[in-house]
């Protein structure tokens, strides 16, 4: 008769959502999309309204101009109790969007990462006798 072998514990993935620095519970699910070098990666956040903590909750919410999302995400050793600094960051980004579904009673974030700024800059600059590297060394010096 064969025994079966030994098999590890289930991993248990972690996240954690930090709305302008400051971890956020009630959030439900969150994805990050990775694109190619000409656009910015983007991201997505649902949070169930009514789970949201009082200072930051839906109206707080509905009335930001300038809110910024990092996602973390990983296994950290202790599922019950961690930290970001356990964890990965995925994406640190600016909110573009803020949709309400009264219906599911859920807040979705969506963004993009902060090359964002850099790809949407217009420039009518004109490099003569540069370098691509002394180019690319002014452009990120004016973000």
């Amino acid at each position: 008769m064969a025994t079966n072998p030994t098999l590890p514990a289930a991993r248990q993935p972690r996240g954690i959502v930090q709305l302008n620095a400051t971890a956020i519970d009630g959030w439900v699910q969150f994805e990050v999309d990775t694109k190619s070098y000409f656009s910015a990666d983007t991201f997505r956040v649902v949070f169930v309204a009514s789970a949201l903590p009082a200072a930051m909750n839906a109206a707080w919410m509905s009335n930001q101009t300038d809110m910024f999302v990092e996602l973390f995400a990983g296994f950290p050793d202790d599922v019950n109790s961690y930290s970001a600094a356990e964890l990965t960051s995925l994406i640190y980004g600016q909110v573009d969007d803020i949709s309400y579904d009264p219906v599911a009673g859920t807040i979705e974030l969506s963004g993009r990462d902060m090359t964002r700024v850099f790809l949407e800059t217009k420039n009518t600059n004109k490099w003569v006798n540069l370098t691509s590297s002394q180019v690319a060394e002014a452009l990120a010096l004016e973000h």
